[in-house]
């Protein structure tokens, strides 16, 4: 993902989510966890769909490859460490805003490529301290089989 804050690519992805339910119901007689199970990356959860009107991470535009890199690296040490699976955190701004992020980032050795958070375009949602995250339709991301 070129763009991980980008909440108009989380957007997209749960569109063709949807379409690929449909059309494999319709041909396949596949269900929505088959699909899921087949398809669906640790990615999707970690950058599941924001609710654009309710989170500043949407309006920040500037965030990078190099970024993702970080963010998904941290995604999987969480998922290492649980050894049972564990609910995967949405990279989104939280209490600390990303500062679980930028201090994975200084873990690796990275600090100088994580960005701080910037208003990359007229943003609502600028004072919202926790993003709020759209209904995930997808299936949970522990109930899908081992890989």
């Amino acid at each position: 993902m070129q763009y991980p804050a980008s909440c108009s690519a989380r957007e997209r992805r749960e569109q063709a989510f949807a379409l690929l339910y449909e059309l494999s119901s319709r041909v396949f007689h596949q269900t929505e966890a088959q699909v899921d199970a087949a398809y669906r990356q640790l990615d999707d959860y970690v950058f599941a769909e924001l609710d654009y009107a309710h989170a500043k991470t949407c309006c920040w535009d500037s965030s990078t490859r190099a970024m993702y890199d970080i963010i998904m690296d941290g995604a999987r040490a969480d998922a290492k460490a649980a050894h049972t699976c564990a609910a995967l955190v949405v990279f989104k701004s939280r209490e600390d805003g990303y500062q679980r992020w930028a201090n994975h980032a200084a873990a690796m050795g990275r600090s100088a490529e994580w960005r701080a958070w910037s208003e990359d375009e007229s943003c609502a949602a600028r004072a919202v301290a926790v993003d709020a995250e759209a209904a995930l339709e997808a299936t949970p991301y522990c109930s899908l089989p081992a890989r």
